[in-house]
Protein backbone atom coordinates (compact mmCIF):
# COMPACT_ATOMS: atom_id res chain seq x y z
CA UNK A 1 0.00 0.00 0.00
CA UNK A 2 1.36 3.21 -1.14
CA UNK A 3 2.29 5.72 1.47
CA UNK A 4 2.05 9.34 0.81
CA UNK A 5 0.30 9.73 -2.43
CA UNK A 6 -2.97 11.75 -2.62
CA UNK A 7 -5.89 9.50 -4.37
CA UNK A 8 -9.08 11.12 -5.78
CA UNK A 9 -12.21 9.33 -4.26
CA UNK A 10 -15.23 11.53 -6.30
CA UNK A 11 -16.13 14.58 -7.79
CA UNK A 12 -18.94 16.39 -6.12
CA UNK A 13 -21.84 17.67 -7.43
CA UNK A 14 -22.50 20.05 -5.03
CA UNK A 15 -20.92 22.18 -2.19
CA UNK A 16 -20.77 20.22 1.00
CA UNK A 17 -19.44 20.47 4.81
CA UNK A 18 -17.90 17.67 6.41
CA UNK A 19 -19.08 16.37 10.02
CA UNK A 20 -17.27 13.60 10.06
CA UNK A 21 -15.07 10.21 8.88
CA UNK A 22 -14.74 6.63 9.38
CA UNK A 23 -12.16 4.65 7.68
CA UNK A 24 -10.32 1.12 8.65
CA UNK A 25 -7.70 -0.72 6.64
CA UNK A 26 -7.54 -4.48 6.00
CA UNK A 27 -4.09 -6.61 6.45
CA UNK A 28 -1.54 -4.60 8.25
CA UNK A 29 -1.69 -2.23 11.38
CA UNK A 30 -2.70 1.04 9.88
CA UNK A 31 -2.32 4.15 7.80
CA UNK A 32 -2.31 7.35 8.66
CA UNK A 33 -3.47 10.08 6.39
CA UNK A 34 -6.12 13.04 5.84
CA UNK A 35 -8.81 13.96 3.46
CA UNK A 36 -8.33 16.27 0.58
CA UNK A 37 -10.22 18.76 -1.11
CA UNK A 38 -8.58 19.45 -4.43
CA UNK A 39 -9.87 21.58 -7.56
CA UNK A 40 -11.59 20.40 -10.31
CA UNK A 41 -8.60 18.66 -12.29
CA UNK A 42 -8.16 16.42 -9.23
CA UNK A 43 -4.97 18.57 -8.36
CA UNK A 44 -3.98 20.97 -6.10
CA UNK A 45 -4.95 19.38 -3.20
CA UNK A 46 -5.03 20.52 0.24
CA UNK A 47 -5.99 19.02 3.69
CA UNK A 48 -9.56 19.00 4.93
CA UNK A 49 -9.22 18.88 8.91
CA UNK A 50 -5.80 19.86 10.47
CA UNK A 51 -5.14 16.21 12.05
CA UNK A 52 -4.25 13.37 10.36
CA UNK A 53 -6.43 10.48 10.94
CA UNK A 54 -4.96 7.03 11.79
CA UNK A 55 -7.05 4.06 10.54
CA UNK A 56 -6.45 1.04 12.26
CA UNK A 57 -7.88 -2.60 11.66
CA UNK A 58 -11.11 -1.44 13.63
CA UNK A 59 -13.58 1.51 12.75
CA UNK A 60 -11.97 4.38 13.17
CA UNK A 61 -14.24 7.23 13.90
CA UNK A 62 -12.93 11.11 13.13
CA UNK A 63 -16.49 12.67 13.43
CA UNK A 64 -15.64 13.45 17.14
CA UNK A 65 -11.78 15.21 16.73
CA UNK A 66 -11.51 19.05 17.29
CA UNK A 67 -10.66 19.90 13.89
CA UNK A 68 -12.03 22.31 11.65
CA UNK A 69 -13.83 21.06 8.74
CA UNK A 70 -13.46 23.10 5.40
CA UNK A 71 -16.12 23.65 3.28
CA UNK A 72 -15.96 21.58 -0.05
CA UNK A 73 -17.29 23.46 -3.01
CA UNK A 74 -19.40 21.95 -5.67
CA UNK A 75 -17.89 20.54 -9.21
CA UNK A 76 -13.98 19.66 -7.02
CA UNK A 77 -12.65 16.74 -6.11
CA UNK A 78 -12.59 15.27 -3.07
CA UNK A 79 -9.55 12.94 -1.93
CA UNK A 80 -7.41 10.76 0.81
CA UNK A 81 -3.56 11.45 0.79
CA UNK A 82 -1.44 8.63 3.04
CA UNK A 83 0.77 9.22 5.48
CA UNK A 84 2.38 6.40 7.44
CA UNK A 85 1.60 2.87 6.61
CA UNK A 86 2.23 -0.05 9.39
CA UNK A 87 2.34 -3.33 8.34
CA UNK A 88 1.25 -5.10 5.35
CA UNK A 89 -2.17 -2.92 4.51
CA UNK A 90 -4.00 -4.63 1.85
CA UNK A 91 -6.44 -1.85 1.75
CA UNK A 92 -8.23 1.38 3.21
CA UNK A 93 -11.74 2.10 3.02
CA UNK A 94 -12.76 5.58 3.84
CA UNK A 95 -15.96 6.74 5.05
CA UNK A 96 -17.04 10.44 4.54
CA UNK A 97 -20.14 12.13 6.34
CA UNK A 98 -21.62 15.27 5.45
CA UNK A 99 -24.25 18.07 4.95
CA UNK A 100 -24.96 19.05 1.52
CA UNK A 101 -24.41 23.23 1.79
Amino acid sequence: FPSHDIYALWRLPYAITITGYHCIVVGGTSVAGNLQNCDANAANCAGVTTLDATCGTTNTDNSTLDDTYEHVSANTWFGWESGTVTGAVTYLTVVVDYTID
